[in-house]
């Protein structure tokens, strides 16, 4: 059974492209990768957005392709960043 489901093909906040990954913090929030939109997208436990992490680029705080993405013990998001090669971490509100 599917207990939740939200979201759609496209770049809006509530959208998604390809190559998801997902993670659920302790306040069961969920992080969503979103591969080819270059960001991560997390939503309250009931679906609604709550904010956006990253962007396309090189630079710090930014993103290329972020494949995996987990939580740690505070809610910090961790995030593999594949064409970037190098693992970035947001504190638990988004901030680099």
């Amino acid at each position: 059974d599917v207990i939740l489901k939200f979201g759609d093909k496209g770049q809006g906040q509530q959208q998604f492209d390809s190559f998801l990954r997902v993670a659920v913090n302790s306040r069961n929030q969920i992080i969503v990768s979103d591969c080819s939109n270059d960001n991560l997208k997390i939503f309250d436990p009931a679906g609604l957005p709550l904010f956006t992490c990253g962007s396309l680029g090189s630079e710090p705080g930014q993103l290329y392709r972020p494949y995996s993405v987990i939580t740690d013990s505070e809610d910090n998001i961790i995030v593999a960043d594949c064409y970037n090669r190098r693992v970035s971490m947001f504190s638990r509100d988004g901030t680099f």
